[in-house]
């Protein structure tokens, strides 16, 4: 842990906080009517996603309460038209950024905060010391407890991802009706159109005429990767079986030499390419694509809440714990059980970073080709 979380987590453990609010009182009967609420998702993009069926509960739960959201700078792009909120507020790493932060938490006044996911602790650390009255989160140990009013319960085994962020909102609503279970990530038609049209002309595609599928080969972490030489080969086997095939490698820029890796073992430039896409442009281009082959990552979640097609690949995380739950119909989930028995939810993997390599190019070829019907 670094030295500013600890300092932090510190100046948490004996901060008083403002104890004679009548908003801390957990009395599920007496409980107010919360009219500024801050919602806390501050990790990767798809864990972000995932905390948006919240953002949409809380809407119908407190239609005239101001709901603002804080999330990571770099991804705020994303969220910044979601109509269940009212606005954003930007999460920055640095001192400085952190002090911003934390001003403005203050400066809105809220009287509830739900902390959806606290890998990083330091979101939740700032709304306890801007003294928010009512903060409730998901704690994965005895650590993190003193930053929270009251902690969410969890069903035992695994549960989805989305679950594991409603049960804070059930922490204080747990008689309501079941809420919309969907990952919300709104576009401009119009907008989508035209970014669209833009990119098919630059990269010489006639969308029209040809299936235009996307291959997401990265991920946060190496063992979550289905591995480089097998992704050529369904790229091969693709263009085998349709000709009007073209096959577009999604990645960032730390991940461009495995994407011209690919796409030069491939070795079809009219019909494989790469392209870097900014993050504001990338769900308007997802939305297009007929299908995407995809690891479990962000990119995963954007086609998920899109409703673009996806061929999902699944070893050492479990889907039923990450995977697609909307629009099942369009999506096909490869998977395999762990071989070391773990459910990599970490950021290492101390047995096989090579079992990714378990799922088969034939299996994933039969998946595409059930997506689009070849």
């Amino acid at each position: 842990m670094r030295l500013k979380t600890r300092l932090l987590l510190l100046l948490a453990k004996h901060h008083k906080g403002n104890t004679k609010n009548s908003f801390c009182d957990l009395n599920i009967e007496k409980l107010p009517r919360f009219d500024r609420i801050l919602v806390l998702s501050t990790t990767a993009i798809g864990d972000t996603l995932l905390s948006t069926p919240v953002l949409t509960a809380l809407h119908e739960e407190y239609p005239d309460a101001t709901i603002k959201f804080l999330v990571r700078d770099k991804f705020s792009t994303l969220f910044v038209n979601n109509s269940e909120i009212d606005g954003i507020i930007l999460y920055h790493k640095s001192y400085l950024g952190l002090l911003k932060t934390y001003r403005q938490i203050k400066n809105g006044d809220f009287q509830l905060a739900l902390v959806l996911h606290i890998s990083d602790p330091r979101p939740a650390v700032l709304a306890k010391l801007a003294g928010i009255p009512c903060i409730i989160g998901n704690s994965p140990g005895k650590n993190f407890n003193h930053l929270f009013t009251k902690t969410a319960k969890h069903k035992p085994g695994v549960i989805h991802g989305i679950d594991y962020r409603m049960d804070v909102i059930k922490t204080i609503l747990p008689r309501r009706r079941k809420w919309p279970y969907r990952m919300i990530l709104p576009l401009n038609n119009d907008k989508t159109r035209l970014i669209f049209e833009e990119f098919c002309q630059k990269m010489h595609i006639n969308p029209v005429e040809q299936i235009v599928i996307g291959f997401q080969p990265g991920a946060s972490e190496k063992f979550r990767m289905w591995p480089r030489d097998n992704f050529i080969a369904l790229g091969k086997a693709l263009l085998e079986l349709n000709k009007q095939i073209k096959i577009l490698i999604l990645g960032s820029l730390n991940e461009k030499k495995l994407a011209k890796t690919i796409e030069e073992g491939i070795g079809q430039k009219e019909s494989v390419f790469f392209h870097f896409i900014p993050l504001s442009d990338l769900p308007h281009i997802v939305s297009r694509l007929q299908c995407l082959v995809t690891n479990d990552t962000g990119t995963m979640h954007i086609a998920v809440a899109v409703q673009t097609p996806t061929v999902a690949l699944f070893v050492p995380t479990d889907p039923l714990g990450i995977g697609p739950v909307q629009d099942m119909k369009i999506h096909r989930v490869v998977a395999k059980p762990s071989p070391c028995g773990n459910d990599c939810k970490g950021k290492r993997c101390p047995e096989n970073i090579e079992c990714m390599s378990l799922i088969s190019v034939k299996e994933v070829l039969e998946a595409v080709s059930s997506v689009l019907k070849l």
